[in-house]
């Protein structure tokens, strides 16, 4: 008895009933939760029309800037992306783009590449006038050699929003409060916005509450799970933040993909390659048949392979034995491919990744632990897909001689790299490989292009505003030179060849214009990897002059040619070739601080004193004792056993004259600093800390008032990190009383302190001082509550340590009971654990770090004198594993044993010893450094290393059977049978070698000199790191040459080497095949970076004896002269 209403016809329309029913966008106020934006638009007021349609009348469209445009947010650029002048400090705000996958743009005016980011900008010619004002045309150096509009400011006006040009050509916001700064930023002592680098104890200065502080940087980041992103999606639990990213947390059997916005269902269908055993495994595949949801990206900062890997994957699983070290290859044609590997299956982000590679495309598996590890190997694409070859195989160290380009070689053989004479920057030629794995340039054809500043007469030499962005980009000193700077060369450079006599010496400087220049000198100009560099340097920070002595040693006159080049950019330079720098010739130059009657204009007064006359010292530092001084040191009279504090002293309204140098605080502290007096009787001692807010202390202590640059400093500290607190005691040993002077100084600016001195700190004294966590009565405002405890009375030790007994605890740790075997648990969760217990309290020494987030507890006894292993996998969380001797030792007091090596989802193992004569009980935190998460805990008997067990552990080469599948020929050798000793090193005596030292005969007792030999051209596989430790104390594993030198019976010699900017190492053996130096007789490496290496050889038999000497280096190779000659007396 109910109505049908199916044939009945409506009279009027549902518009205007607040409902949205059919063909209805909106109906009055219910908007069906639309909005302008939601339309396509950039804002405004979105409304509904009386027809129940979007009235879009009252929405706001942005007009668009295109790539190179000033823009103030990402919604007034084309691409949705602004670098703005108040967080990116671009002037007025830089429009750019997302690069295509080939490195091309889509705005024609536009080229890729900036620094390490793939952005378009806007594209430009060097010295044109294509930017706008505040920027400047550099090359962009990633990519293409396409040069881009780059900040270059040079005025405050050109930073309207911030107010502040820095020297850099970038914009800073002025302020003089904290709250002037934006989010993430404070305001330092010279009133402009800096990051704040400690945010875990200074905060965001975030009010909104949009930026977090991540732990483990220390440093803020937008907080993306502030907004909600994973609200209402459809099986998201929760949200994560990574950085400025974040991740939707997902249920069981799904799994987060950011590209879809949503939570997918994921299994895992990795192919099991299953355990390595040394046998290659080689599989062929195509990834356009594969799966798409592995992305490399990591957090979004931080990538596994450096790029985004989009494209198609397929993933294999693959076992490594404990020990045990792999190598993987991908070869692939027709697409950029990219390999990484994770250690969970579901990790398709590369949080866990422990390799990656998207240039080689091979990577090393080491697993370390004391179990075997399950990897999952993506063979995945940066862009496109097709088919590959996945190879697995040992891992063999690099070795020149192979016939593959692997380790540090630039050539193998025949092979070559793909490089040509012509990608070399030579015009034409044949290129070829040396024996010692370099690039052979020999047969190459070059025109030198170098600008010929004549022979060198003694006059200065000054070339104002050159500009290297108009130079060539083909020399890098980082090639064999790379012992010459000590760094790569990577940036454009000018060339200038210089003449010198013999004997001739000149200073060279390169003086730059904000950017990072490296200085270098050669005697070929085709030397374009720095082979025969004889000097370089690349010392000052950016923007700072570079300067070097050079030196024409010959007996004949000698053509240079000097680099001016960069570590990775160009810009305008001025370079100088004058007398060298030397302390008398009447000029300040290089370390002088003035030199005779050239004092640099500086007087007593700009140095801090009050007049008086400065002089210089023969020595050519300053001379102040014609200086006026008056002490304008603080007071505190006479230390009476009371406390001193002074609260709120402020640095900043101080001076800046005190440096104390490195012998006393190990730091040059030149900030500002305010000075105080302190008197001390004759055995008094007293404790002096200095608590900064946000500056880095320094506090030292002096005899003198005026003693400005610590020359009798007594005692001095500067150990804390940014905003620490440094302290230290004082003591006057003398037997008199004595007054110091107290300087509480900073690294390098100023800031708020409190200053206080008091009785040192002492466990004992009934107060909180130095490493106590409580003295007495005073628990430093602690209680059993606030430590984790349900209640009770918490009380201190006599060693000033918190006592828990009186605390209310219920141990809630999960018995494993007694150990008699292996104990695997998977699928355990911290999450449902606790957060109470942190090794970073007393413990902090047990896991090097806190441990802030959820943990496991679990109890296991270990019979007397037993040993196991603990290994915590954890999945997608920083694990931490630790352990203790009792349940309620939340904080670490009793900690025996800790780890926290790995990174994110990396495995944490110990190894726990039960010492004692009777069975103990253990507790185990598997805790976090921060969050929670699921993880296996393995717990198995540890069997120590030991010769002679059948497998190599410990510091064994091999042992019996067990090579580690090394050969003969992955020594060097050239075939035969390797075998090992007894004492599990390698027996190389079956092994097949042909020597090849070059023969120097039997010494006569006339010198033997061989001058501008090169171990670049030599080999590399000697290293008496081997068994030849004893012998050089090192593990020489750069390029060597080889000489073989008879002695007659008796006789003794002197064999010295001096490098040319690489570090020796000298050693001798008495058989040409000890590639390991088990039969060195002599070695030595004990003197610097590019000093003489010497020693004397004896022959102290009955017969003649050929030895080996192997001029060999820590690493790298270069020129050296080797000498032979008789000893001195």
């Amino acid at each position: 008895c109910q109505f049908d209403t199916t044939g009945c016809t409506k009279i009027g329309p549902d518009c205007g009933n607040g409902q949205i029913d059919a063909g209805e966008q909106c109906d009055g106020a219910n908007l069906n939760e639309q909005t302008c934006e939601t339309q396509g638009f950039d804002g405004g007021t979105l409304s509904c029309t009386a027809a129940c349609q979007f009235d879009t009348t009252s929405c706001t469209t942005i007009e668009k800037a295109g790539v190179g445009e000033p823009c103030t947010s990402n919604a007034e650029c084309e691409s949705n992306m602004c670098l703005t002048e108040v967080f990116d400090g671009y002037p007025s705000g830089y429009c750019v783009a997302d690069c295509n996958p080939d490195f091309s743009c889509d705005d024609p005016n536009a080229s890729c590449g900036i620094m390490h980011k793939s952005l378009c900008m806007r594209s430009c010619v060097i010295g044109g006038s294509d930017c706008r004002e505040g920027y400047t045309c550099l090359p962009s150096f990633d990519f293409v050699e396409a040069p881009v509009c780059m900040p270059y400011c040079s005025e405050d006006s050109q930073c309207p929003d911030t107010g502040l040009c820095n020297d850099g050509g970038f914009c800073q916001t002025l302020c003089t409060t904290d709250p002037d700064c934006p989010a993430s930023q404070y305001c330092n002592h010279e009133g402009v916005c800096n990051f704040i680098p400690d945010c875990d104890s200074y905060g965001c200065n975030d009010p909104s509450g949009e930026y977090y502080c991540y732990e483990e940087f220390n440093y803020c980041f937008e907080d993306a799970c502030a907004a909600g992103p994973c609200d209402g999606i459809a099986h998201a639990t929760g949200c994560s933040r990574h950085l400025q990213n974040y991740l939707c947390n997902c249920d069981e059997g799904y799994l987060w993909d950011s590209a879809a916005g949503e939570c997918i269902s994921f299994s895992c269908n990795a192919i099991d390659l299953g355990t390595f055993d040394g046998t290659v495994i080689s599989r062929t595949g195509d990834t356009c048949g594969g799966t798409s949801i592995y992305n490399a990206l990591g957090d979004g900062v931080s990538s596994c392979t450096s790029f985004s890997s989009k494209s198609n994957e397929i993933v294999y699983s693959l076992t490594v034995p404990a020990r045990q070290f792999v190598q993987v290859e991908m070869s692939s044609s027709g697409f950029e491919s990219s390999l990484w590997a994770t250690t969970s299956c579901d990790d398709i982000l590369g949080l866990g990744c422990v390799w990656g590679a998207d240039s080689s495309k091979i990577l090393l598996l080491e697993n370390y632990s004391l179990m075997a590890m399950t990897y999952y190997i993506v063979a995945d694409g940066f862009s496109g897909c097709g088919e590959f070859t996945l190879t697995v195989s040992v891992y063999k160290p690099p070795r020149c001689g192979n016939g593959k380009i692997d380790g540090y070689e630039q050539c193998d053989g025949a092979d070559l790299n793909e490089q040509t004479c012509q990608k070399l920057g030579y015009d034409s030629g044949t290129l070829s490989c040396t024996n010692g794995c370099r690039f052979d340039t020999s047969g190459c054809v070059f025109t030198c292009k170098a600008h010929d500043l004549g022979t060198y007469t003694g006059a200065d030499i000054t070339l104002e505003a050159e500009n290297s962005c108009s130079g060539t980009k083909l020399y890098n000193a980082g090639g064999a030179g790379w012992n010459c700077t000590g760094e790569y060369s990577e940036g454009y450079e000018k060339v200038y060849s210089l003449t010198l006599e013999a004997g001739e010496s000149v200073g060279v400087s390169m003086s730059p214009v904000r950017f990072d220049a490296s200085l270098w000198v050669t005697t070929s100009c085709d030397d374009l990897v720095g082979a025969q560099c004889v000097a370089g340097v690349e010392r000052a920070s950016f923007g700072g002059r570079e300067e070097l002595v050079l030196t024409n040693d010959g007996d004949e006159s000698q053509t240079y040619y000097i680099i001016a080049d960069s570590r990775y950019s160009c810009g305008e330079f001025t370079l100088t070739v004058s007398e060298p720098s030397r302390c008398g010739n009447g000029k300040i130059d290089g370390y002088d601080q003035c030199d005779g009657a050239d004092l640099g204009e500086q007087t007593c007064e700009k140095l801090g004193y009050d007049g008086g006359t400065l002089s210089c010292t023969e020595g050519c530092t300053f001379d102040t004792s014609g200086c006026v001084f008056t002490c304008k040191a603080h007071d505190l009279g006479t230390y009476t056993g009371a406390d001193i504090t002074l609260e709120a002293e402020n640095s900043c309204s101080g001076t800046k004259l005190y440096n104390a140098g490195w012998s006393c605080v190990y730091s040059g502290p030149d900030g500002y600093e305010k000075v105080y007096s302190l008197t001390l009787e004759a055995g008094a001692s007293v404790g002096v800390s200095m608590s900064p807010v946000r500056f880095d202390a320094s506090l030292w202590v002096t005899t003198s008032c005026d003693d400005f640059v610590g020359a009798q400093c007594v005692a001095g500290v500067n150990e804390a990190m940014f905003g620490g607190r440094e302290e230290l005691v004082l003591a006057n040993d003398g037997v008199e009383s004595q007054t110091y002077y107290i300087i509480a100084d900073s690294h390098y600016s100023c800031g708020e302190f409190t200053l206080t001195v008091s009785e040192p700190p002492r466990c004992g004294n009934g107060k909180v001082d130095g490493p106590d966590m409580c003295d007495g009565a005073d628990l430093g405002e602690q209680t059993c509550e606030k430590l984790g405890y349900g209640g009770g009375t918490l009380g201190c030790t006599d060693d000033c340590r918190f006592d828990t007994s009186g605390c209310d605890s219920t141990c809630d740790a999960y018995d494993l009971g007694m150990f008699t075997d292996t104990i695997t648990l998977e699928a355990e969760n911290s999450c449902s654990g606790t957060k109470i217990y942190n090794a970073g309290g007393v413990g902090w020494n047990c896991t090097g770090r806190h441990s802030k987030g959820y943990e496991n507890v679990y109890s296991l006894t270990l019979a007397a004198g037993q040993s196991v292993v603990i290994s915590m996998s954890p999945v997608r969380f920083d694990a931490s594993l630790w352990v203790t001797t009792s349940c309620d030792d939340i904080v670490g007091a009793q900690c025996v044993a800790g780890v926290d090596r790995a990174m994110f989802s990396g495995r944490e193992e110990l190894v726990l010893t039960n010492y004692w004569t009777e069975p103990r009980t253990y507790y185990i935190i598997a805790d976090a450094f921060k969050d929670c998460g699921a993880f296996s805990l393995t717990i198995f008997q540890y069997e120590p290393p030991r010769c002679g067990n059948g497998k190599i552990d410990g510091n064994d080469q091999c042992d019996g059977a067990d090579l580690g599948y090394q050969t003969c020929d992955e020594f060097g050798y050239e075939g035969g049978t390797l075998g090992c000793t007894e004492d599990c090193r390698f027996d190389t005596s079956d092994c097949l070698f042909t020597c090849k030292a070059h023969d120097l005969g039997t010494y006569t007792g006339a010198d033997i000199t061989l001058e501008a030999e090169n171990s670049c051209n030599g080999t590399k596989i000697y290293n008496a790191g081997g068994a030849g430790w004893t012998c050089v104390h090192s593990g020489p594993d750069g390029y060597e040459k080889v000489y073989s030198l008879t002695l007659e019976a008796g006789e003794s010699v002197a064999i010295s080497m001096s490098p040319k900017q690489f570090d020796a190492s000298l050693w001798v053996t008495t058989s040409c095949d000890d590639i390991f130096g088990s039969m060195c007789v002599a070695g030595v490496d004990t003197a610097v970076f590019g000093d003489r290496e010497e020693l004397v050889l004896a022959n102290d038999g009955d017969e003649f004896q050929t030895y080996y000497i192997i001029a060999d280096s820590l690493y790298g190779c270069g020129i050296f002269d080797l000498t032979i000659s008789r000893p001195g007396p």
